[in-house]
Order: structure tokens, then sequence, then C-alpha cells
């Protein structure tokens, strides 16, 4: 199944999901020509760039997995996972190998207040302590707690997509 993922936030910041999910799927044996369009992709501006995208990979913390709304139940264990920015476009691209999925997890958000500090973040059920959210929003990719909860801002039910053997 593909799995799109967005370059930008929407205030215009940089994910750097690409390099996070190269740093955890690895891009040894990516084609050429994905590597080429991924050096168009991180570093534009840098002439013949691909040589670079290992280095570049190597210094991202990886992003372990993903969370999404699974209204219709789709995503399970097994599925395999094709990683793609600009889906549904001219210029969509599979940036990195295909991976299986290997768990899925449940997740809840609750914001009872305005206050970032009285999020609730639920996994299968248990209630996380705060240092256990900073390590969830590290290992989605974020920088850093605050992050993650401005980008889930609004109460929030879905899954947790892992490609790697990590549960919480």
């Amino acid at each position: 199944m593909i799995l799109p993922f967005m370059t930008k936030f929407p205030c215009g910041t940089k994910t750097y999901f690409i390099e996070k999910i190269l740093a955890s799927t690895g891009c040894e044996n990516l084609p050429d020509s994905t590597l080429e369009k991924l050096a168009q992709t991180i570093a534009p501006n840098v002439e013949n760039g691909d040589w670079m995208i290992p280095e570049m990979v190597d210094h991202f913390t990886p992003k372990k997995h993903t969370i999404r709304e699974d209204a219709k139940n789709r995503w399970k264990p097994g599925n395999k996972i094709h990683f793609a920015i600009n889906n549904r476009s001219k210029n969509y691209l599979q940036f990195a190998p295909v991976k299986t999925c290997v768990s899925i997890q449940e997740i809840e958000i609750i914001h009872p207040t305005e206050y970032l500090n009285d999020t609730v973040m639920k996994i299968d059920g248990k209630s996380l302590s705060i240092d256990e959210m900073q390590q969830l929003a590290w290992n989605d990719g974020f920088d850093c707690l605050a992050s993650f909860q401005l980008y889930f801002n609004t109460d929030f039910k879905g899954k947790i997509i892992h490609w790697t053997d990590l549960k919480y």
C-alpha cells in the first residue's frame, strides 16, 4: 500500500521525513534514478548531489513509524509499505525500499484543555508518561514533543504503523 508523506509541515518548515525514513529503512539498494530524484528533492542546489544521500541520511534520527487515521481498517501487519511523496501527482516518487508492516498499534490523543501540558496520549489503551510521549514524538520524526502536539492539535484516534520491531 502507498504510504504518502509530506515534505513540509503546514507552517512551511521542512519535515525531513524522507531523510528520517531512509535512516530507518536504508538507501543502499535504491536505483540510481531514484537517488538522482532524491538528490533533486533533498538538496536541489547541490550539483551531482546523489553521492550525498547516504552520508546525509546518517545524520538524522530514524523515523521508526507513522501515525495515520484508518477509518476503513486497511492497515494490517504483513501489508507492503511503499513510501512516497507527491502522491497522485506527476511528481510521485517512491523514495525508500518497500518494507513490510511489522505491527499496528492503536493510538489516541486527547486534548482536555487548550494547554499542551494537559495532553493525554494512549497506545493500546495505556496512558503514556511525559518521557514516553517525547520518545513517541522522536520516533515519529518530530524534533520535540511540542511540535508533535502542535501537529496533532485536536483529539485523534488512529494507528501507529510500524516498519521496525519497535512496540510501545
